[in-house]
């Protein structure tokens, strides 16, 4: 279940406000799903700011997403930068 997962660390779980958990699509998908793990090991419980490294242009990657990075297979580059 993506509840227990997400306690385990595995995916990403964003709250708003007192709500149920969302989980971002973009998480599921193979070239990204191995990687998030590691993500959320980096910024443990700072979800958002976790969600807001993946999502937007980051200076260390020269500007490219880390998102759209791992999505091409560029783990390694996008770790470094954690």
């Amino acid at each position: 279940q993506v509840v227990q997962m997400a306690q385990e660390g595995l995916l990403l779980a964003l709250r708003i406000g007192a709500g149920e958990p969302r989980f971002p699509a973009f998480q599921f998908e193979p070239a990204v799903l191995h990687a998030i793990p590691f993500v959320i090991s980096a910024f443990g419980v700072r979800a958002w700011q976790a969600y807001d490294f993946l999502t937007h242009p980051e200076p260390l990657l020269d500007g490219a997403v880390p998102l759209a990075l791992l999505r091409k297979g560029a783990f390694a580059a996008v770790a470094r930068t954690i």
